[in-house]
């Protein structure tokens, strides 16, 4: 009957940037004549960040099992997970009398979970010498 048997479980944490790495810092764009100096050529802030930013960080856990039978013939799996990601780094638009037009924040919360299935069945095969 049963041929073959494995149960496995996973967990893990990963962070990271979400970010290029020249955009933690202000970011300055050279304007040609309009706002906010007029007909005056200048500098216009463009980006901020709050020294506040943190990585983003995902957690999963995860379960499975592979079985199979009558020598193989017949194999299956079932995996189930579930997936945490928090800070996620989003660029929030914000009034540019504020002297810039973008804010990296840290923000929100996704969870994922689910199951994967398969099922593999070869009633004819080679046979065994």
């Amino acid at each position: 009957m049963l041929s073959f048997g494995k149960i496995r479980a996973a967990y893990s944490v990963t962070a990271q940037i979400g970010v290029d790495p020249y955009n933690i810092y202000n970011t300055y764009s050279v304007t040609g004549g309009g706002f906010p100096y007029g007909a005056l050529g200048g500098l216009s802030q463009g980006t901020t960040n709050y020294t506040t930013l943190v990585p983003e960080k995902t957690t999963e856990i995860e379960f499975g099992t592979e079985l199979g039978f009558f020598d193989n013939m017949i194999h299956g799996s079932f995996t189930w997970y579930k997936q945490n990601d928090r800070n996620q780094t989003l660029g929030l638009g914000v009034s540019q009398t504020t002297g810039y037009s973008t804010v990296l924040t840290n923000v929100g919360e996704l969870q994922s979970s689910g199951f994967e299935a398969s099922l593999t069945v070869s009633p004819l095969s080679k046979a065994k010498k």
